[in-house]
């Protein structure tokens, strides 16, 4: 299956924890937000910078694309943001940083 119709729950994330990662994205340390990185640019070279800036500061596509110029489509766009989201809710998970 494409990544653009790969959803959250492909990636084995329950609906109600992706809120709660989403959330915590925003909250989080800084050794979280490094790892966070991280998972951007092994899973969206070239948009990992925009795709960190979303998920931390809350920011849409459309505000983004306005701002700073976004090199992809919005359907694009949040696919390799679920994507980054999936690797590093597992990685959470297996670190034992995610509380169940």
């Amino acid at each position: 299956m494409r990544a653009r119709n790969r959803g959250y729950n492909e990636y084995g994330i329950p609906p109600d924890d992706v809120r709660r990662v989403r959330d915590y994205c925003r909250k989080m340390g800084r050794e979280d937000r490094l790892r966070l990185f991280q998972c951007a640019i092994s899973n969206a070279p070239g948009l990992e910078l925009l795709i960190y800036e979303s998920l931390t500061e809350g920011v849409g596509y459309d505000r983004l694309d306005r701002k700073r110029g976004v090199p992809a489509k919005s359907d694009d766009f949040y696919a390799y943001q679920r994507k980054t989201v999936a690797e590093f809710y597992d990685w959470l998970r297996l670190t034992g940083r995610w509380n169940e």
